[in-house]
């Protein structure tokens, strides 16, 4: 597949880019198996068949009434059997244990209704969502003005290259629940060295532009539930879910700040940083101290009165010596 630019404008080509990730994956998606049946075994659901040509001819008699409560018997032991092996699988593989949790639970609680500002409760999906936008658009805002930052640049900015790509595609998690734009990890992974050379030639061009896509821009937003009542829009907290592209850009921009911020910090500052060793450094730290006037006084200070403790030091040890060792002759019968 052709990854390269053909189109001047940045949303245009990024909008190209995501069909063609897109085709890619829907070329590589394998049908899944729907997970509910897999939960019950094989009696089970033909139980549930049984009940519905039951149902369907209209015998909803004594056999019907027993055989309902059978299943909702059996319904119940596979669900537990299942989420017991799924979890011990999981325990087994040395895999997320809370990620196994979420997978077999059979459903999630959402917010089913919200109370606004005036205290009025809603059930309507577009007023709990204006309810949302408007108590989190207000919670993060800044009242405060402050003026743009005025940069300066400072000689040509180098290119992306596609190895810097690649190390920030490696570092990504995988796993991780994609953005408004579809876009995962696994796919920039598969993508391999084609994906990773398309890529860093549009990061080049949106460095030299000072632009980003304006997909980018949006956002997923997921509302967790905390203690309290769920419908409180203050009980949850948001996690905002961006675009994985984007967060590779920002990773390969971390990167250049951290090797630049590297190079011109000082030796002196050794503690928590990456491929310095500690003991040289602290020896470093330790003679630029002692070299500074002030501190030489005062350990000149200090020096004479540890001179005389260490002569009262030796003196009793000597006294101590010449007691101990003419005892050890005889002994040993010398």
């Amino acid at each position: 597949m052709d990854w390269s630019m053909h189109v001047e404008d940045i949303d245009e080509d990024y909008e190209s880019l995501l069909e063609k990730l897109r085709k890619c994956r829907s070329l590589a998606t394998v049908k899944r198996e729907v997970q509910c049946r897999r939960r019950l075994n094989e009696n089970t659901l033909q139980m549930l068949k049984e009940r519905r040509k039951l149902a369907n001819a209209g015998n909803t008699g004594l056999e019907y009434k027993v055989l309902c409560k059978e299943l909702r018997r059996r319904m119940m032991e596979d669900y537990e059997n299942f989420q017991k092996e799924r979890l011990r699988k999981a325990a087994e593989d040395r895999a997320s244990l809370k990620k196994a949790w979420r997978e077999v639970q059979v459903c999630r609680k959402m917010p089913t209704a919200l109370v606004d500002d005036h205290g009025r409760r809603t059930t309507v999906r577009a007023e709990m969502e204006e309810i949302c936008q408007t108590y989190f658009s207000e919670l993060f805002a800044s009242t405060k003005i402050i003026d743009p930052p005025v940069y300066e640049r400072i000689g040509q900015v180098p290119e992306v290259l596609s190895a810097e790509v690649d190390m920030a595609v490696r570092n990504m998690k995988v796993g991780k629940a994609s953005g408004p734009d579809e876009t995962r990890t696994e796919e920039a992974k598969a993508g391999g060295e084609a994906l990773s050379k398309a890529l860093s030639v549009r990061f080049t061009k949106y460095i030299n532009v000072g632009r980003i896509p304006e997909q980018w821009k949006r956002a997923r937003t997921v509302l967790i539930p905390k203690k309290g009542d769920r419908e409180d829009i203050r009980n949850y907290r948001p996690i905002t879910l961006l675009s994985h592209l984007y967060k590779i850009f920002m990773r390969v921009i971390y990167a250049r700040m951290e090797r630049t911020l590297d190079e011109n910090m000082p030796r002196e500052q050794a503690g928590f940083r990456k491929r310095v060793i500690l003991k040289s450094s602290w020896f470093e730290n330790v003679t630029s101290i002692l070299q500074q006037p002030h501190i030489l006084t005062r350990i000149s200070h200090i020096g004479r009165h540890l001179e005389i403790f260490y002569q009262a030091k030796v003196s009793i040890a000597e006294i101590c010596r010449h007691n101990v060792v003419p005892a050890e002759p005889v002994r040993k019968k010398v």
